[in-house]
């Protein structure tokens, strides 16, 4: 098996190189999140009861009354990425 970026083009040199039955493995790389996306994801998961879903105003008005806001969410982003 071998492991390649992507797929030849069919019709080319390569795609008849391919032997039938011989599978390509294709890596796709992750599209990153932003950061202020997974800030918020991280946010609604921690903060949230896992059944309805927060609104950006309502994790605004929760990390507003908090006494260390920054803590609050560090503590969310490494719960969230550790699930």
């Amino acid at each position: 098996m071998k492991t390649v970026n992507k797929l030849p083009e069919v019709g080319t040199k390569e795609w008849g190189n391919l032997i039938e039955n011989e599978f390509a493995i294709v890596e796709i790389p992750k599209k990153p999140v932003s950061s202020y996306k997974e800030i918020m994801e991280a946010l609604e998961w921690y903060l949230g009861d896992g059944v309805t879903p927060l609104s950006s105003d309502c994790i605004y008005e929760i990390i507003n009354q908090e006494h260390d806001p920054i803590e609050t969410i560090a503590y969310a982003l490494d719960y969230y990425r550790n699930r």
